[in-house]
């Protein structure tokens, strides 16, 4: 991956698209501070349990090993996510691709000895952890495209993505089924950058909060990327026991589950359990490579999940790998009707003049007491 030698000094654009209900722009000026909103402060709506339940059983599954969310903003899936939910049975030894209005499966790979998948934003990670290997899958095919000596020990649940903390880096959360730990890696690099304790069987990122699910009990917990700390717990219980791991499509947890009663994956609204995420927004693609000229193209996907008309505000930003921004755009105020959900393509070209290096794409979100409602983020590599 190349590195930046200095900052881009522009990704010009006009975020107006957001503007959906004769929405105002407010002036702003960007100073680059990530924990520029304070905690948002809601009151959990009650447990409603599971949104959208398939019976992986009935498809042929078997057992659940992993499961990562494919961002494929082409791709309609269940309650207004876009892209594909990827699931190793690791009975069979078999990964499946599944579309998730079908619902059906779209593509089977088999992948003996494989018991730990991750998506980021490119391949399909997958880890054979008898052999030490580590697989990039291409998402079409399911071919192997590369094959490398596993640089973790890693069982099971695993995730990637961006995150200001404590670096403006990708990152790898693994959890170890075996001690339960998570460790937190710079992208395809031995380097530790922190621990937590578990007991955990799965991790995974909403855009903003790590979630890991528990090996010993039906919870998930969500923890602060800055400070490491507990925010918030969901018992899944309602649906059973079992082994289970869990992704995030955009704007919902996916909790697929090995239950006495047989393998399910089970959609949740963490609005409805939790009074989490009136607003969710998802950037999608994750990672994208551009050369100068070319044109990027970023799908912001924001969901009302409220039962009522609400209004939110959005601002997008782009920082050079040391966190420095090199543009930034709003807020915009806009209202979404309940349970709307408001697909906006960004695009912008290159500049002629840009120097190859990453780049990270964020879009924040705030209520109207600028409580942080949720936050997302994508890579620019231009090369």
């Amino acid at each position: 991956m190349l590195r930046l030698r200095r900052p881009i000094v522009a990704f010009v654009c006009l975020l107006t698209l957001f503007i959906v209900n004769s929405a105002e722009a407010l002036e702003t000026t960007m100073t680059g501070e990530l924990a520029d909103a304070p905690r948002s402060a809601q009151t959990p709506s009650g447990s409603e349990g599971p949104i959208y339940s398939i019976d992986l059983g009935a498809m042929g599954l078997i057992g659940v090993g992993a499961a990562v969310w494919e961002a494929d903003p082409t791709t309609p899936a269940a309650n207004g996510a876009t892209g594909f939910l990827w699931i190793l049975d690791g009975w069979t030894d078999t990964l499946y691709r599944i579309d998730t209005v079908a619902p059906a499966i779209v593509l089977s790979v088999s992948l003996p000895g494989v018991d730990g998948i991750c998506y980021d934003g490119r391949v399909l990670l997958a880890i054979d952890t008898f052999s030490n290997m580590l697989y990039q899958i291409d998402l079409q095919s399911g071919a192997i495209l590369n094959m490398f000596v596993a640089l973790y020990r890693w069982r099971h649940g695993a995730c990637w993505g961006v995150s200001p903390y404590p670096g403006f880096d990708e990152y790898l959360w693994i959890a170890d089924y075996l001690t339960g730990e998570v460790t937190q890696y710079v992208y395809m690099s031995p380097q530790v950058v922190s621990l937590l304790p578990g007991p955990a069987s799965g991790t995974f990122l909403d855009g903003w909060r790590l979630w890991i699910s528990s090996s010993t009990n039906d919870d998930y917990h969500a923890y602060d990327l800055a400070t490491g700390s507990l925010l918030h717990t969901l018992n899944a219980g309602s649906v059973g026991t079992g082994f289970r791991d869990g992704t995030w499509d955009g704007h919902h947890l996916w909790d697929v589950v090995q239950q006495a009663t047989g393998t399910f994956a089970h959609q949740w609204d963490l609005y409805d359990e939790l009074g989490l995420y009136t607003f969710s927004v998802s950037g999608q693609p994750k990672h994208q490579a551009r050369r100068a000229g070319d044109v990027v193209t970023i799908q912001v996907g924001i969901k009302n999940h409220a039962s009522t008309t609400s209004t939110f505000k959005a601002r997008v930003a782009i920082y050079n790998e040391v966190g420095l921004p090199v543009y930034s755009q709003g807020p915009v105020t806009a209202s979404l009707g309940p349970g709307q959900v408001l697909n906006v393509p960004w695009s912008r070209a290159v500049p002629l003049s840009a120097v190859p290096g990453v780049f990270y794409f964020r879009c924040v979100l705030w209520d109207d007491n600028n409580n942080q409602l949720h936050e997302d983020w994508c890579v620019i590599e231009v090369q």
